[in-house]
């Protein structure tokens, strides 16, 4: 191959060889230029994630409260991309270092998944306004409002039918259809508002089923004084099987597992948990369980402190309220459930839905329900 080229007016021809070191010559040229361009481009910081984190007061395996919110830590880091983190097992004592400890770390998102937690969490917020704090029922009460924090609640919900009380009321019935001896029980850890809803919806559901069936029923209820404490739980459960209870609901988180492992030991008492779908724990004893709509609550508020709304919930007291789900398999307790008390159930949820049943929400705990037809 040859290139033609002018010399003192004459035309020539070049080699091969120079050819080629132009041809480098060019090609180093024009590498340099495109590293010079891409090198003096203006470097796009990295977006640093959302951090979300939770403080439990149980085990994340227990299938209930604090499964439940594991599980929606879970989901928020995979539909929403954020960075999550949480601590088992934290006592109320312990609670005010562990949230120090996430807001110092960057948090943007603390859950106070406790009653007990929230006077800790609240002296946090106070201490560290880049953190947004969930702190449970805060607002509803009248409590000041505050930027960085914002209440979240376990009631009503925002569809007609489908509040914490209406799926006890479920309950209510099933426990009603399902009792030979006429008495069932319920417990809870305390009388915080959404325990109370919760018995207060067994004990009118369980009353509609006798009242139309012409039984007597009684329901024995207490409070037992906290929410993780395993052994509470198993002696309230044989308290009530002593007194001739054969089906009991119990809402918690430790005090649940400890009825189920009661009832399992006692034999012959059928179990409906709360918190979350503990059927797993013991399929041959636990007939449904009732859960919460916690995973779209931990998407609701952790959207909120991406896009910036939270801090206008903060300052005007509003609230993330969800309500309750009843879980059966009617597949898996076709032998224990009859289909007359199964069609029962699946017509009161009709109702509920469209409105044909109210179930009042109520948060002030009457007497143990004791029907005489």
């Amino acid at each position: 191959m040859f290139l033609l080229f002018l010399d003192n007016g004459e035309i020539k021809m070049a080699s091969t060889k120079t050819w080629a070191l132009l041809a480098i010559v060019l090609v180093v040229i024009i590498v340099v230029g495109a590293v010079v361009y891409y090198v003096t481009l203006p470097v796009e910081p990295e977006t640093e994630k959302t951090k979300v984190a939770c403080l439990l007061p149980g085990s994340i395996n227990d299938h209930g409260w604090n499964q439940a919110w594991f599980t929606a830590l879970q989901v928020a880091e995979t539909e929403l991309g954020v960075e999550t983190a949480y601590s088992e097992a934290v006592t109320v004592a312990d609670a005010g270092g562990v949230f120090i400890d996430y807001a110092q770390r960057g948090f943007d998102l603390i859950w106070c998944l406790d009653f007990g937690m929230s006077d800790a969490a609240i002296a946090a917020a106070e201490d560290y306004p880049e953190s947004t704090f969930a702190v449970p029922w805060y607002g509803v009460h009248g409590e000041p409002p505050k930027e960085n924090i914002v209440g979240y609640v376990q009631g009503e919900g925002p569809t007609p039918g489908k509040g914490i009380q209406d799926a006890s009321y479920l309950a209510g019935i099933l426990a009603a259809g399902l009792t030979e001896s006429g008495i069932i029980g319920v417990y809870g850890a305390m009388p915080a508002i959404p325990v109370v809803a919760f018995m207060e919806g067994f004990k009118i559901g369980a009353k509609t089923y006798a009242e139309e069936n012409s039984m007597a029923l009684k329901c024995l209820q207490q409070f037992v004084g906290a929410w993780e404490d395993v052994s509470a739980g198993y002696e309230t459960t044989v308290s009530f099987i002593d007194a001739g209870a054969d089906l009991i609901y119990c809402i918690g988180d430790g005090i649940s597992f400890g009825g189920i492992m009661a009832a399992k030991a006692e034999g012959g008492v059928y179990v409906i948990g709360g918190a979350g779908d503990q059927r797993p724990i013991d399929p041959e004893i636990i007939v449904a369980s009732i859960d919460y709509d916690i995973p779209k609550e931990m998407l609701i508020m952790t959207e909120a402190v991406m896009n910036g709304t939270a801090a206008e919930w903060g300052s005007t007291s509003k609230w993330v309220e969800v309500g309750g789900n009843f879980l059966i398999d009617w597949d898996e307790v076709s032998d224990i459930v009859s289909s007359d008390l199964r069609t029962r159930i699946e017509d009161a949820q009709e109702d509920l839905l469209d409105g044909t049943i109210e179930v009042p929400f109520i948060t002030e705990i009457t007497p143990p329900l004791d029907y005489t037809p």
